[in-house]
């Protein structure tokens, strides 16, 4: 009931913040799930091969705490893929007097999903489990749970850095085809802003108008330049994307402060 309550809290989140909350998710499923006197999840960072780094704990002194490779239980649970019970002291080094001053007994399950391993839980019983296999199974079904939030919200973030690298792509050739003729023109400010809001392309007219140079307002928010908050100022943006135009009167503000 327990577990099922656990993944049913998680799964009404939405992906990226399912793998953002992934680690404290896992340590507060383990709690309910399995006990123990002490939960870590150890991950490794996205795009880093080698050392985990502990993401959440039950000691929140132990936050950022590195975990080498090595001949220890953390490294083997990883790269078998099979959860195991053992003494904390079969830990590595970085974690074993530690692990040691909470208990006599490990679990430790992978964080794996797809053959892709993220990291290991583990958690310490100060007396030794009284169910050890059940608690196994239960951790590692964890562990598949935290293993695919994260598997999920690393597509998302994927997929919408592939949107980012495409659009800036668009941007690089529009550029190139139309950025001499509007650098030309100086009695107008042209700018050109990406879907969020940010000054992509910055245009000799738009810096005499604001005062900004093309190195000091490129990929900042252009909402402050209108005089406006973020929230009307997507709205307005949003009208464009709508409609093909959106127009507006109403003061713009310099580099320096003051207003036209």
């Amino acid at each position: 009931a327990e577990q099922a309550t656990h993944i049913s809290l998680s799964a009404e989140r939405e992906p990226e913040e399912r793998g953002e909350r992934a680690g404290d998710d896992l340590v507060e499923g383990a709690n309910r799930c399995v006990g123990g006197s002490m939960t870590i999840v150890a991950i490794r960072p996205p795009g880093k091969t080698g050392a985990l780094a502990i993401r959440s704990a039950s000691d929140p002194a132990l936050i950022g705490r590195r975990i080498p490779a090595g001949p220890g239980l953390i490294t083997r649970v990883l790269d078998t893929g099979v959860a195991e019970l053992a003494r904390p002291l079969d830990c590595e080094p970085e974690v074993a007097n530690v692990l040691a001053q909470s208990g006599i007994a490990v679990l430790a399950a992978p964080i794996v999903a797809d053959s892709k391993s993220w990291g290991v839980v583990l958690v310490v019983h100060r007396r030794g489990a009284l169910f050890p296999h059940d608690d196994l199974s239960v951790l590692a079904q964890l562990g598949r749970n935290a293993a695919v939030a994260l598997d999920h919200a690393a597509l998302v973030v994927e997929r919408r850095e592939r949107a980012r690298r495409e659009s800036e792509r668009r941007l690089r050739e529009l550029e190139s085809r139309v950025g001499p003729m509007l650098d030309s023109i100086k009695d107008y400010a042209m700018l050109v802003l990406d879907d969020e809001g940010v000054v992509a392309a910055w245009h000799l007219g738009a810096q005499h108008l604001f005062g900004h140079s093309r190195e000091q307002i490129t990929r900042q928010p252009g909402a402050a330049l209108f005089d406006l908050g973020q929230d009307e100022f997507g709205a307005w943006l949003r009208e464009a994307t709508r409609n093909g135009l959106a127009e507006r009167e109403g003061p713009c503000r310099r580099f320096d402060g003051d207003t036209f």
